[in-house]
């Protein structure tokens, strides 16, 4: 695995995970769970926050609350498309072999939802000069 544990904070954007060539496992968790996937107190540079819960190959030896977390497990293969919701922590791991995914990312009205919720539990996942700007991109159309 490439990545641990995860959840993209700074854009509070959906993904669509495409996969290009190969597999991977994947294990999603709404963030609702994140007290109990053992979150780390790095971040990226683009502020997504890491957890060290291992959902891939259910080590609850290591990390027991996991055990006691709604976890969502699949696959997705060569010509999938998979949507991972704002705020979601998620881990994708390959197997039989190497693969290639590329995530596109999507903002929309849910979006802006997820960042009032965390600026008003004073979170340090969003800055709130950023969600002022993303309800500035509200009021646009596009004909």
């Amino acid at each position: 695995r490439a990545y641990p544990a995860h959840q993209h904070g700074f854009d509070l954007s959906h993904g669509f995970q495409v996969m290009l060539q190969g597999a991977k496992k994947v294990v999603f968790w709404p963030y609702s769970e994140k007290e109990n996937l053992y979150k780390s107190s790095i971040t990226t540079e683009n502020d997504e926050e890491i957890y060290f819960a291992e959902g891939i190959h259910h080590r609850f030896d290591l990390f027991p609350s996991m055990g006691l977390t709604k976890a969502y497990e699949g696959e997705v293969k060569q010509g999938d498309i998979m949507f991972v919701p704002c705020m979601g922590i998620h881990v994708f791991e390959s197997y039989n072999g190497s693969s290639l995914g590329i995530r596109f990312s999507h903002q929309d009205k849910y979006s802006i939802k997820c960042a009032e919720d965390l600026v008003s539990e004073n979170s340090t996942t969003i800055q709130y000069d950023y969600l002022k700007y993303m309800k500035t991109l509200k009021s646009i159309s596009i004909p």
